[in-house]
């Protein structure tokens, strides 16, 4: 008999290594790093715009600063030390040129958008190359004022305007490759509102309940997602896409809800809704394989957060909070406003913050594995483990885009 359980024994005692080791770990919903630019100030509003792309994250900062000097800025952190790599600048930006107002990254490549950008038809974007910091391309057009939202995947990059156009550039050449338009818009739509592309297909939201997908190879439109709720009147405002799933956000107040939908046929997958959800839920959204992340506004501080659901059944699965939640102001209301998810992370941008310097927040995203039976990583819509800002200033590099 007692040679019977021994197996049972070093099974037991095999389980309670793994999960201690698993616990000591970072878990889904774990805030990291708070990042902070290296030369924030008050206005600069740093976190208006975030990416993430395997170990690299981007930020930006349009904000003009206190004496309304600075042409914007956009910082590139590794999110696994919390270190700030590049300060990306553009000698041609002037104050109120929104140098950072969106942000991109695949791979090696970074998109900075500024909106304010007086060149050709207005607005502009840089694309720069993350391992050397250098400026490679600005792209402009001629005939619409772009910069209010950027994409990027491979070597294709999406721009969007407010001028119910978006395009697409390839980012190794800088060149144009098409312009993308709807085949059932009307002025003042706003159709390139919101931008996110995937592999061969981009997405693009726009304000009239819609948001439309295309063929990156060919610029062709091929589906039009509609709103389950049509009276909500804010579909379309934030979207995005991996894979075979697009997600679009629906921030309205009182009905706030984001929507999953098959890329291939259109149709609606699941809504994302949460308990004591923000009141502008869904003015942000970004999805990466079978994870998705939606973020909002709220006026109560109890509940600025934004949620992790899984892209597949829809079920949320982490809340997420900054861990100096209850020093905030009450004005400081848009923890939530920009949000971005790759592999074992996710940002959240706080623009607000510390009157309007603004940080955004880097948190863990593990998979569950069912087979750990001891549940250390957690249960659905974990309030995440806080940890103190951590930063390292030294050996920031600052670019110049020339």
């Amino acid at each position: 008999m007692q040679k019977n359980l021994i197996p049972f024994v070093i099974l037991l005692n095999a389980l309670v290594q793994i999960s201690h080791v698993c616990c000591a770990a970072p878990s889904i919903g774990d805030e990291l790093f708070k990042l902070t630019a290296s030369d924030s100030t008050p206005f600069r509003v740093f976190g208006t715009s975030v990416a993430v792309s395997g170990q690299l994250a981007l930020v930006g900062s349009p904000g003009s600063g206190n004496g309304g000097f600075s042409p914007g800025s956009a910082h590139l952190f590794d999110v696994s030390t919390g270190h700030e790599l590049w300060n990306f600048t553009s000698a041609e930006a002037a104050p109120q040129h929104q140098f950072g107002s969106s942000v991109a990254l695949s791979g090696n490549r970074a998109i900075v958008g500024a909106y304010g950008d007086p060149t050709a038809g207005g607005g502009a974007a840089y694309v720069f190359d993350v391992s050397t910091g250098q400026e490679l391309f600005k792209l402009v057009v001629d005939d619409a004022h772009i910069g209010n939202t950027v994409a990027i995947s491979g070597d294709v990059a999406v721009v969007g305007s407010y001028s119910d156009t978006a395009y697409l550039f390839n980012v190794t050449t800088g060149k144009q490759l098409f312009k993308l338009t709807a085949s059932d818009t009307v002025p003042n739509d706003y159709f390139g509102f919101s931008v996110g592309i995937s592999g061969n297909m981009a997405i693009v939201g726009s304000l009239n309940n819609a948001a439309y997908l295309f063929d990156v190879t060919t610029g062709q439109e091929l589906l039009k997602l509609s709103d389950p709720n049509p009276a909500a009147h804010a579909f379309g405002q934030s979207v995005a896409i991996s894979g075979n799933t697009a997600l679009v956000g629906s921030p309205v107040i009182g009905s706030a809800a984001a929507t999953l939908f098959d890329v291939t046929t259109g149709l609606a997958l699941a809504k994302l809704t949460a308990p004591e959800s923000p009141d502008l839920f869904g003015i942000s959204v970004a999805i990466d394989g079978n994870t998705a992340i939606v973020g909002g506004w709220s006026y109560e501080e109890s509940i600025r957060s934004a949620f992790l659901f899984d892209a597949i059944t829809g079920q949320p699965r982490a809340k997420l909070i900054p861990s100096d939640d209850m020093a905030l102001h009450f004005q400081e209301v848009n923890f939530g406003e920009a949000v971005a998810i790759s592999g074992d992370f996710a940002v959240v941008g706080f623009s607000q913050d510390k009157a309007f310097t603004g940080s955004a927040y880097v948190y863990s995203i593990v998979p569950e594995p069912a087979s750990l039976l001891l549940g250390c990583l957690g249960a659905t819509l974990l309030p995440g483990r806080k940890s103190p800002e951590r930063r390292q200033e030294r050996g920031v590099r600052s670019i110049h885009a020339r």
